[in-house]
């Protein structure tokens, strides 16, 4: 009587240790479909901003043509400085499917060579993008 005691105390030990370990392979993703852990998609490590076509239209105002790529999808802050003073952008904020390309008018502070105008980006999840001196 005690040998078969002995034997089911064994058989359910190891029923046991069967178990905790396909649990803790479910758990990890290993033996599931999908994994544990959530996949981001894969987007430029740092996005990047370019201008050109740079004009004045007046009373401080200057027009530019923005492209940027690289984003994450959703709303891009554009942000203007001139000697670290911020100007009105106008779009301030765009919405980037990844990428945009489109004209964006800056104003303030006047305009000229020994004053350059720093333009850069802050896209949907906090990256900013290089700085473009207008």
């Amino acid at each position: 009587m005690s040998r078969f005691t002995t034997l089911r105390i064994a058989f359910l030990s190891t029923l046991a240790t069967l178990v905790l370990l396909v649990g803790m392979l479910v758990s990890t993703g290993v033996a599931s479909a999908h994994t544990a852990t959530a996949q981001t998609p894969a987007y430029y490590p740092h996005p990047s901003i370019s201008a050109y076509g740079t004009y004045p239209v007046g009373g401080g105002c200057e027009v530019t043509h923005l492209h940027g790529f690289g984003f994450a999808p959703g709303p891009v802050h554009l942000v203007a400085l001139r000697y670290g003073h911020p100007l009105f952008v106008n779009p301030g904020v765009i919405f980037s499917g990844g990428y945009f390309s489109r004209s964006v008018l800056i104003c303030g502070g006047g305009s000229g060579w020994w004053s350059p105008t720093v333009l850069f980006a802050i896209g949907p999840l906090g990256a900013h993008t290089n700085p473009v001196y207008l």
